[in-house]
């Protein structure tokens, strides 16, 4: 019997009999005994309750790893968040870097606004002035809403009455306004005009038309940054006045993207009657010299107005920039040594802006290469060149073969180009700095980048030449504009 209750409760036998002496001991006025199956379902409840407590503790550790676990997915997320916050981030700062050197523009924060549509509009009968032409730069703010605000001259070489004549027709015509992304703003803009007075059979002037002064200048913006200037021994064809090599930075500007071309010099000469002189060209021994006869308009090989131009001194480079600042409203200026060689590099620190190998230029660059030892004249056999080919023997049209980084074209090539930095054999900071025509007697200026007759040592970022400023040029020898940004 007692083995038998034993195995029914599941109990060991000192603890069941421990239960009976207990019970045994109890006082008479003490509940009965538990039965058999009160004691069995007494152990059921203990054991339900002992399951119920364990459940209750998975549950909350269940819980409580959920919890840290999710936590510990929100420190992640938030970190990778972070992460690839800084990867959008640096993502786009690179694109817009990127899509900066590829399309470039004086304005990449609007999209400028402009002016057109201009009326005609009667003098006042006192405004006389017989056969009255000029130029007149205005500065316009154009409001957000469309309308033209305040309009002030700011520079012009006709009489008074004429500026506000032509204040008044800009007035009339139409403004579009500035946008930042799809949000008109206020801006202000630039409008050169060239003016002629017509008149009446009284001399009374009527009607004043007023066109754009356009010589199609583009002009490339160059972003801010920094690049090592110079060459050392790693470059085999490093010279003196190249190294050591340093650390520059560099505010952002703006650049040609183009040299200056025969067909916009011609039209400074013909306006200006600007007087020029003979440069040197290659006599027949093959060595440059100066040659009576031989200058812009006629260099000794065929040109056209797209071609740049050539034979041009500094002091006619800075002529050249006189009169377009007076024509325009607008503040050119040569590049200085440092912003020449930084844009020419645009973000390489090779040789070249394309690699080290010279004999790839003829993708690139217009320099001296088969085609010039074959058809140029006077070309000196002994003379290294470029082993490939480019198309031409002389000069070729600006922007004929591919652009460097920051889509500037013949930077290496088709002609070299005046800077407004002084000549010093070792850099010093004059490099960085533009004299214009402050320093009228200064004997040395440089000049940069390689020409149509370059040997690969002269076609190198690095590369340095120099002159004085009334030096009348060479056949290969040009110039183009900056501008501070």
């Amino acid at each position: 019997m007692c083995l038998t209750v034993i195995r029914a409760l599941r109990l060991t036998l000192p603890a069941f009999c421990a239960g009976l002496l207990i019970a045994g001991s109890a006082p008479a006025v003490a509940d009965e005994p538990l039965t058999v199956p009160e004691l069995m379902n007494r152990r059921e409840q203990e054991r339900n309750a002992e399951e119920a407590r364990k459940l209750a503790a998975a549950k909350k550790h269940a819980e409580d790893s959920r919890k840290k676990k999710e936590a510990e997915d929100q420190r992640r997320a938030k970190i990778a968040g972070k992460k690839a916050e800084a990867t959008h981030n640096k993502a786009g700062v690179d694109e817009k870097a990127k899509e900066e050197a590829k399309h470039p523009t004086d304005n990449t924060q609007y999209h400028p606004g402009h002016i057109s549509g201009f009326g005609k509009n009667d003098y006042p009968s006192e405004a006389k002035a017989n056969g009255r032409e000029g130029t007149v730069s205005l500065k316009v703010h154009i409001l957000a809403d469309g309308e033209i605000g305040e309009v002030t001259v700011i520079n012009s070489s006709g009489h008074g009455i004429l500026d506000e004549a032509a204040v008044d027709m800009v007035k009339d015509g139409h403004a579009t306004p500035a946008h930042q992304g799809d949000k008109p703003v206020d801006s202000w803009v630039i409008v050169p005009y060239r003016f002629h007075l017509e008149h009446t059979e009284n001399e009374t002037p009527t009607t004043l038309t007023i066109k754009p002064f356009d010589l199609g200048i583009e002009m490339v913006r160059i972003p801010a940054g920094e690049f090592w200037m110079g060459s050392d021994i790693s470059d085999t064809d490093v010279e003196g006045d190249e190294n050591p090599k340093y650390k520059v930075n560099v505010q952002a500007f703006s650049i040609g993207k183009y040299e200056v071309t025969r067909g916009q010099y011609a039209a400074f000469v013909k306006d200006t009657g600007y007087d020029f002189a003979s440069c040197y060209h290659y006599s027949i021994s093959g060595s440059f010299v100066e040659q009576f006869g031989v200058d812009w308009r006629k260099p000794g090989f065929a040109q056209n107005d797209n071609h740049p131009a050539v034979c041009v001194s500094l002091n006619d480079a800075l002529a050249f920039i006189q009169w377009i600042n007076r024509k325009t409203g607008q503040v050119y200026r040569l590049p200085t040594e440092a912003e020449w060689e930084y844009a020419a590099r645009a973000g390489t620190d090779t040789i070249r802006y394309w690699g080290d190998d010279p004999n790839e230029a003829c993708r690139y660059e217009n320099i001296g290469d088969q085609t010039g030892r074959l058809l140029a004249i006077n070309w000196s056999p002994s003379q290294p060149i470029h082993d490939c080919t480019d198309g031409y023997a002389y000069t070729a049209p600006v922007g004929h073969y591919a652009h460097n980084g920051f889509n500037l074209y013949d930077m290496l090539g088709n002609v070299s180009e005046w800077t407004c930095s002084a000549y010093e054999y070792k850099y010093s900071g004059s490099e960085r700095t533009c004299l214009g025509n402050k320093a009228a007697n200064y004997n040395q200026w440089v000049y940069r980048g390689g020409n149509w007759a370059s040997t690969p040592a002269q076609s190198r970022s690095a590369n340095r030449f120099h002159s004085n400023r009334e030096y009348g040029g060479y056949v290969g020898l040009g110039f183009r504009l900056a501008r501070d940004f």
